[in-house]
């Protein structure tokens, strides 16, 4: 994507315009604890509008499920996981895909997933594919190339995401997790526009290419805090 079509501006709350934002949600250097009601304390002439979406993850047992929420909110004890994961997908605005780098089965089951997972009823939800364990080279079973020619066919971004603790800091750890926040925020923020009618655009995301139903491989400032700081407080996240 050129960078004048950017909605956003990648890692913009580590920027130092970004400072006072990013200190609302970290306490000694380690990322707040917000409950449903809650939400980041910031100045008048500061505040932003907050708004709320509701992320619905996939993917076969194994792959960092619970991890990744873990992960994306700066949780140290991952949730429980649901126990109704359909009823968990009804009013999602975005569903996450995920599949392991170090598991090939959970790459090239993909196709499948979402195919089982989202009808024609559901083109309003925004589809993204998570990638986990990216960094656990020797291991790896998917490689880049399995990724590029994945994203050639669907026309889908594939995100990654870290298998192994790092340490750092609060600071440190939103480092390593912006460019997914920035992507997932991103493409809701386009969806929320082309449905508003301030850009013209499909809603929702295309449907996939002719044929590629089998297994695949082988060959504004204000806006993003206002939606990060509510991914990062009052989150509705469930896993199947």
């Amino acid at each position: 994507m050129a960078e004048q079509d950017r909605a956003l501006e990648p890692g913009w709350l580590l920027s130092p315009a970004g400072r006072p934002y990013l200190d609302s949600i970290l306490h000694k250097n380690q990322r707040r604890a917000f409950g449903l009601l809650e939400h980041p304390a910031l100045p008048p002439a500061l505040a932003v509008p907050i708004v709320t979406y509701k992320l619905f993850l996939a993917g076969r047992s194994g792959v960092g499920k619970t991890a990744l929420v873990a992960w994306l909110a700066g949780t140290p004890v991952p949730p429980p996981p649901t126990t109704r994961p359909w009823a968990c997908k009804e009013d999602a605005d975005a569903a996450l895909f995920l599949f392991s780098f170090t598991d090939r089965a959970s790459f090239e089951e993909l196709p499948a997933l979402m195919g089982r997972v989202l009808g024609p009823g559901d083109r309003d939800i925004v589809r993204m594919v998570v990638g986990t364990k990216f960094d656990l080279a020797p291991h790896a079973a998917v490689t880049e190339g399995d990724v590029r020619a994945f994203e050639g066919t669907w026309g889908l971004r594939v995100l990654r995401a870290g298998g192994t603790p790092a340490g750092g800091g609060a600071r440190a750890g939103l480092a390593r997790v912006a460019p997914v926040l920035d992507a997932l925020v991103e493409e809701l923020w386009r969806r929320d526009q082309v449905t508003a009618g301030v850009t013209p655009g499909t809603r929702g995301t295309p449907e996939p290419p002719p044929g590629a139903g089998g297994a695949v491989g082988g060959g504004t400032v204000g806006g993003f805090f206002a939606k990060i700081s509510d991914f990062l407080r009052k989150r509705s996240l469930c896993a199947a």
